[in-house]
C-alpha cells in the first residue's frame, strides 16, 4: 500500500476525460497516510464510491462534488474540501450523523465554501458547548514565498 498519493494534474484547459481520470483515481488509490487531489472536474461529476481508510484527505481547488453522502463515505481523520458547495441542511446533517457516532475516525474537518453559499446561521439545531478539553493545532502558513509552521493549544473552546 503506498503512504501517500499526490494528484495536481491542474491542466489550464478543459480535459474531457477529466472526469474518468478523477473518479479512476479515487477507486484506485489505496494509501495510509495522504490523498491530496487537485484537478479540474466537470460541474457535473459525481463520485459514489467509498474512500479510504486514510490519514489526511486534500481535495484542494475543486472540491465542489464532494456531497453530504461522500463526506459519511470517507474513512479519514483529516479532511480538507476546497471549494465546496454543501447547503446548509447538508452540512446539518453531516454534523448530526457525526454527532451521533458515525465517521469514527473523524477528528478535524475543514471546509472551504465557494462564496454566498450560507447567507444565514446553519447551526441553529445544534447545541454548542463549552469544553474543558485541551488539544494542539498545527498549521503551516505559505506567505512571501516563506512556510511558517505554528503549534498552537486551544483549551476551554466551543464545540458542537
Amino acid at each position: 500500500m503506498l503512504e501517500c498519493f499526490d494528484w495536481q494534474k491542474k491542466s489550464t484547459y478543459k480535459n474531457s476525460n477529466a472526469d474518468e481520470t478523477v473518479d479512476y483515481v479515487l477507486r484506485n488509490t489505496r494509501v495510509s497516510r495522504y490523498c491530496i487531489i487537485d484537478d479540474y472536474v466537470s460541474d457535473d461529476f459525481k463520485f459514489n464510491g467509498e474512500l479510504g481508510p486514510m490519514k489526511q484527505l486534500w481535495i484542494r481547488s475543486y472540491g465542489h462534488w464532494v456531497t453530504c453522502d461522500n463526506l459519511m463515505n470517507f474513512d479519514c481523520c483529516y479532511i480538507l474540501i476546497e471549494r465546496s458547495r454543501l447547503s446548509i441542511s447538508d452540512l446539518s446533517s453531516f454534523l448530526r450523523h457525526w454527532r451521533a457516532g458515525g465517521s469514527t475516525c473523524l477528528e478535524w474537518l475543514q471546509l472551504n465554501f465557494e462564496k454566498h453559499t450560507f447567507q444565514k446561521w446553519f447551526d441553529e439545531d445544534l447545541k454548542v458547548l463549552l469544553t474543558d478539553e485541551e488539544r494542539e493545532c498545527f498549521a503551516a502558513l505559505l506567505m512571501d514565498g516563506n512556510l511558517y509552521f505554528m503549534v498552537a493549544t486551544v483549551s476551554n473552546a466551543w464545540t458542537v
